[in-house]
């Protein structure tokens, strides 16, 4: 029960990622629980945010992905990362925080998104490795300085040492044109 139940949860994410690699990247937000999310400019300019919420990522021709936590009741991984097209939040649970002019979020705005790895442990998702043309963004649940099985979003723009090799790759998404 709980493969299956592991299975559709990376299916999720694969399909969501699915709609957008290969596309070109119009904007990118953070989206900030109301209620205890905050976000210091200092960790916008840093390239590294542990936050409550989720990161909104938008290509052109209306397409966009989602990226935040979900909650497993019963798992033994209690948290995982999830990626949708529409926001998991409430329209007014969120404020967004616009970062598509902020370096260094800025140098991925106008790159394709060539290829997304999904990165787990025990067959579920944790982290999102996002390859645009010349960088990459690290997305998953956790909290700061760690990934996996926790209520927070940790997005940074440099591969993370804490990643480790417990993490395995469950899935790749490529660009059709590569």
């Amino acid at each position: 029960m709980k493969d299956a139940a592991r299975q559709r949860l990376a299916m999720r994410v694969l399909a969501a990622l699915r709609a957008v690699v290969g596309r070109r990247l119009s904007g990118l937000s953070f989206g900030l629980l109301r209620v205890g999310g905050t976000l210091e400019s200092a960790d916008l300019s840093r390239g590294d945010v542990c936050f409550g919420g989720e990161l909104i990522l938008a290509f052109g021709e209306g397409a966009s992905v989602h990226v935040t936590w979900d909650e497993n009741a019963g798992w033994e991984h209690h948290f995982s990362v999830q990626a949708r097209s529409t926001s998991a939040f409430r329209a007014d649970a969120l404020a967004a925080v616009d970062a598509s002019r902020v370096a260094p979020w800025s140098g991925y705005v106008g790159s394709v998104l060539e290829r997304a790895h999904v990165l787990g442990l025990d067959g579920v998702p944790h982290v999102l490795e996002l390859e645009f043309e010349d960088a990459a963004l690290w997305v998953g649940d956790g909290h700061r300085g760690e990934w996996g099985d926790g209520d927070d979003l940790v997005v940074v723009t440099e591969r993370p040492q804490t990643l480790g090799a417990r993490l395995e790759r469950l899935v790749v998404v490529e660009s059709r044109e590569k």
